[in-house]
């Protein structure tokens, strides 16, 4: 798989470099290739394709949802089919964390003191955080401050809001079970938000199956990628700020 990847996908993707163009996006074929590569004996072939696309001009937004995330789903479908065990999809998908967290290099920046500011962060009871990553780093691209919480159980969720003043809270859900508390856990960080307009967004698998759960619980919106979320985030709060100049 190695050599496969010095041969022929690595400059196959180079080749393009030539050809920069203002918007470019990882296609079908992309995907696939990364969701192979994550699973490769070699740890760092996955990473090179990323990183040869962003050479190309493919941007950070594109590389986060329209090659990382597609690709972890595609982990899922092979999981799904049995081709694979769980010990292969918990380390791809450890490796596609890994390269989310390394493309954060691309996005610091000397944020103004007027930046949003966001709180990204998944239930203690998941396990799988490479949803809640990807969309922080949308946002951090996007210009906010974003703090992540992997993990975080409803307390922390409280303390957070209680402490600073937030703009959004991002909740990814995976599961039923932590599904069935999230409208305890949203009703408690309003109640003790510095922030009376804060934004509660979740996003996540669970809302696959169960698509007005987030409503029901309370939530401002949901998203299905980090650059939906982006979008939503931004025209809300747009409204809101429209809404309270408005006598």
């Amino acid at each position: 798989m190695a050599e496969l990847v010095e041969s022929e996908v690595i400059p196959r993707l180079l080749l393009t470099c030539r050809a920069r163009t203002p918007d470019r996006r990882p296609s079908a074929t992309h995907v696939e290739t990364l969701a192979r590569l994550a699973l490769s004996r070699d740890p760092t072939a996955a990473g090179a394709q990323v990183l040869a696309l962003r050479d190309t001009g493919v941007p950070l937004e594109a590389l986060l949802n329209d090659l990382i995330a597609p690709a972890a789903r595609r982990l899922g479908e092979f999981w799904h089919a049995d081709s694979i065990d769980f010990v292969e999809v918990a380390l791809a998908v450890a490796r596609l964390t890994q390269i989310v967290r390394g493309l954060s290099a691309q996005i610091d920046r000397d944020l103004p003191p007027s930046a949003p500011r966001a709180l990204i962060g998944s239930p203690a009871v998941e396990r799988h955080a490479l949803g809640a990553v990807i969309v922080a780093q949308s946002f951090r691209a996007a210009g906010w401050r974003v703090t992540e919480a992997p993990g975080a159980d409803a307390d922390a969720f409280v303390a957070a809001v209680a402490s600073e003043k937030l703009d959004l809270i991002g909740v990814s859900v995976c599961s039923e079970h932590a599904l069935g508390a999230l409208g305890e856990t949203i009703a408690r960080v309003r109640a003790a938000s510095l922030n009376p307009r804060m934004l509660i967004a979740v996003g996540g698998p669970a809302l696959m199956l169960n698509p007005d759960a987030a409503a029901l619980a309370g939530a401002d919106f949901t998203a299905g990628d980090g650059r939906e979320a982006v979008a939503r985030a931004h025209a809300l709060l747009s409204y809101e700020a429209g809404a309270a100049k408005t006598p």
